[in-house]
Order: structure tokens, then sequence, then C-alpha cells
């Protein structure tokens, strides 16, 4: 599975006189992978090593 949503961090040195009582922070979006697994065995060690080569390949191309 995979999940996309838009997130919100508190901007990196925003602080100071100037922007007092002001929030600023900086939007970005991101794509996560998530799985469910049984607690038994080595499924979920499994399905870890499936998603980092998800990944990898994602990149390579």
């Amino acid at each position: 599975y995979a999940g996309y949503s838009t997130c919100f961090r508190k901007e990196a040195g925003s602080h100071g006189r100037d922007t007092l009582g002001i929030f600023r922070v900086h939007q970005f979006e991101k794509v996560e992978q998530f799985c469910v697994t049984g607690p038994n065995g080595n499924d979920s060690w499994d399905m870890h090593e499936e998603m980092i080569k998800n990944s990898e390949e994602f990149y390579k191309e």
C-alpha cells in the first residue's frame, strides 16, 4: 500500500524579532509505503525488505 499527503513543518531559522507572532511553515508532499503483516514468523522482515527494494527500484528509474 501507499499513502500520499501534504505535510507542513516549521521553517528552520524563521524566528526573530521581525517574525514575532507569525507561524512560518514549509509545505511539501509525501508518499509513504506501508504494509500489514502478522506478528508471527518473518513476514514483517520480508515485507520490509520488499519495501526497500521498491524504493531502490523507484529511484534507479
